[in-house]
């Protein structure tokens, strides 16, 4: 318990310094960033693919789990679910309730700091769980596991959209594109999600995934939207056509159901 304590003062450290940052931004959601999925006919990222994965959520007990300064928080109430957000980030939270209040939804969400290994709910308490870039800051995943799996409700639902590393060497060649790289991305590269780490969910959840992100890395470069969708377009295409390929994707979204068997 003594590295987990270490590891998420670190990041509550970090992102304590990020988020004092844009605590002063406008915090207004405005509709169109809660209303747009249901108009998507293709998901070529992986944030509205993840939530499709979750479904209807109208009067349902969702979790956002690294909720940060509550923008996911509050669209998912605004879609209907009433909403738990937590974070290790004392200054997110600060900001995330600020926000809520703003958005009129602080009568269905509520944030508090909290964290991952210690999740203060009753058993079977969520009917869906979802994470945004939250499972690769978890060290310790099979402990994390066993504290998602007490607090869903049977046949519940887990969803963690997430930066996938899972070529250490394809990350590296990033570092040859004639793009700045942040000096953050090169120490998490070792932290992004490989498919190792959600081998131990299956002991207690039936799990599938999805990759994103093939020849759309290239965003990086071309920053012209319709050069953007159409490589995202393609590469759905591209990727169930070459399944070998998947491995080298840039972004992955995992979907667990509890298994009550």
């Amino acid at each position: 318990m003594d590295d987990i304590s270490l590891d998420e003062n670190k990041e509550k450290l970090r992102h304590d310094k990020e988020y004092k940052k844009v605590e002063n931004e406008n915090l207004l959601i405005e509709p169109i960033h809660y209303q747009k999925f249901e108009k998507i006919e293709t998901h070529i990222h992986c944030y509205t693919y993840a939530v499709k994965c979750l479904g209807d959520i109208k009067g349902q007990k969702v979790l956002d789990l690294g909720c940060g300064t509550g923008w996911f928080s509050v669209i998912l109430a605004k879609r209907g679910a009433v909403v738990e957000g937590i974070d290790i980030s004392t200054t997110a939270i600060e900001i995330a309730k600020k926000r809520a209040n703003i958005n009129s939804v602080s009568d269905i969400v509520r944030f508090r700091v909290m964290s991952f290994y210690n999740l203060d709910f009753p058993d079977e308490y969520f009917d869906k769980i979802i994470g945004l870039s939250a499972l690769h800051h978890m060290s310790d995943k099979k402990l994390l596991c066993n504290s998602l799996y007490k607090i869903l409700k049977p046949y519940g639902k887990v969803v963690f959209n997430e930066p996938f590393g899972n070529s250490t060497i394809l990350e590296r060649l990033r570092l040859f594109v004639p793009i700045a790289v942040q000096e953050e991305d090169r120490s998490h590269w070792n932290e992004q999600v490989k498919y190792r780490d959600f081998e131990l969910f299956k002991d207690k959840f039936y799990v599938e995934c999805e990759e994103f992100q093939f020849f759309s890395r290239l965003d990086r470069i071309f920053k012209q939207e319709w050069i953007i969708n159409f490589l995202g377009i393609f590469d759905v295409k591209f990727l169930k056509m070459f399944p070998f390929l998947r491995k080298y994707a840039r972004d992955i979204v995992i979907k667990k159901k509890k298994n009550n068997i």
